[in-house]
């Protein structure tokens, strides 16, 4: 591409309002989806491509010239408005985007007087639909339905010795449940005892349920699920099912062997808990109140579609092995629960996407003089209450003197 075919630069609001920017060198990126796929037997590796994700813009923009400070505080306004922006890209176009993440400001006082400099990235998006189906919580519901229907339906436990084998493995994963999400739930009482109590309800029952599976499979799931009914510590035990889920995806591949039965077994009981586990983390991320700025919403988007990424690609693997050797009516998969899945995280990504465009930007720039922690809090927020102040001198790291005053040329943090 010749310079001649560059386009100016320039991103238009929400609102309509457009903004030209001139610009340096520049890239892009995108990424490829796919899922690989090792067999248990023979040679060679089966990769399966899945699209790929829309563009991701990171741009330094350059405003200048003889009002250039006029146009640095309308670009600002510009990528701050709520909503999908078009930006027109030096090398593509136009792209409908969502300015995302931090929006640094760089005042080149020295190297570049007369102009002000700003660092956005921009998101590629096409718009994301929430299907009509009655909210999170009946997808959930269905989801859970669907994956203990599939669950009594591929286990096979008529024999003692799988029987015995699946009720070791089954109180040990529960037992690694248990205690990973009381820690994410630190100290609070009410939350420990529920899951103390919901497991004994379940080891006192386990030779009945061994031979209900549906009934084991509601149970497995009240469990797991019930630190998501008590309202505290949202993040933490969303991350805690996420680390739970990921032992899942990154253990041993199931192999078929003589044992058959009982690795058909290990590999549904898994699959029931990494569903519940994937469905109690969209859950929580949906009803979080914790997030505070765009780029807090986008990423929680984004771990949880790589998450149903990472378990799709963990199914297909451990029932291509499985497959193998071992086809009959009980282990042949049908994909029960998929769908519900697919439906929920798609829906709860799409909402934490939306909620972005009304959450607050961060912001960055140096200090272009001393100056005290309450002076700026009152200058940037209008107010200098404890909380806002507390949540100021925590978000920079102030330190020693600093909290008395910041000096000139320090890099601080602000939202708005």
């Amino acid at each position: 591409m010749s310079l001649d075919d560059l386009q100016q630069g320039s991103y238009k609001s929400p609102s309509g309002q457009v903004v030209t920017f001139d610009y340096e060198d520049i890239e892009s990126s995108v990424d490829k989806k796919t899922s690989v796929f090792e067999s248990a037997v023979g040679n060679g590796t089966y990769v399966q491509s899945n699209g790929r994700t829309s563009g991701r813009f990171p741009m330094r923009c350059y405003l200048s010239g003889r009002d250039y400070k006029a146009k640095a505080e309308a670009f600002l306004s510009a990528v701050l408005e709520d909503g999908e922006g078009v930006l027109t890209h030096p090398v593509f176009g136009d792209i409908t985007v969502v300015p995302v993440g931090q929006v640094t400001r760089i005042d080149p006082l020295k190297s570049g007087a007369g102009q002000v400099v700003y660092d956005v990235e921009f998101y590629e998006t096409v718009g994301l639909q929430i299907g009509e189906t009655g909210g999170n919580a009946q997808v959930f519901d269905s989801l859970m339905e669907a994956s203990a229907v599939d669950f009594s339906n591929k286990v096979q436990l008529t024999d003692p010795v799988d029987k015995a084998s699946f009720r070791n493995k089954l109180k040990s994963a529960l037992k690694k449940m248990s205690d990973a999400i009381k820690k994410a739930s630190g100290a609070v009482a009410k939350v420990n005892e529920a899951i103390e109590d919901s497991g004994d309800s379940i080891n006192r029952g386990m030779d009945t349920l061994l031979g209900e599976p549906l009934a084991l499979a509601r149970q497995t799931q009240l469990l797991i699920g019930e630190p998501r009914r008590q309202a505290s510590l949202t993040n933490s035990k969303a991350l805690a099912y996420q680390n739970l889920a990921r032992d899942i995806f990154t253990g041993t591949l199931a192999e078929p062997s003589k044992y058959a039965k009982e690795t058909i077994n290990i590999f549904h009981l898994n699959k029931m808990m990494a569903q519940s586990y994937l469905g109690n983390t969209a859950m929580l991320l949906a009803e979080s109140t914790d997030y505070l700025t765009k780029a807090d919403y986008i990423n929680a988007a984004d771990k949880l579609l790589a998450l149903r990424e990472d378990y799709q690609a963990w199914h297909d693997d451990n029932f291509e092995s499985l497959e193998v050797s071992t086809i009959s009516e009980a282990n042949t998969d049908t994909g029960d629960g998929l769908a519900e899945l697919n439906q929920l995280i798609s829906s709860v990504a799409s909402g934490l996407i939306t909620r972005s465009f009304e959450a607050k930007t961060e912001r960055r720039e140096p200090l272009a003089s001393d100056r005290t922690p309450l002076d700026l809090c009152y200058e940037l927020y209008g107010t200098t209450t404890f909380d806002v102040l507390d949540h100021f001198t925590s978000m920079n790291e102030l330190a020693g003197d600093e909290f008395f005053l910041i000096p000139k040329g320090r890099e601080i943090v602000w939202h708005i």
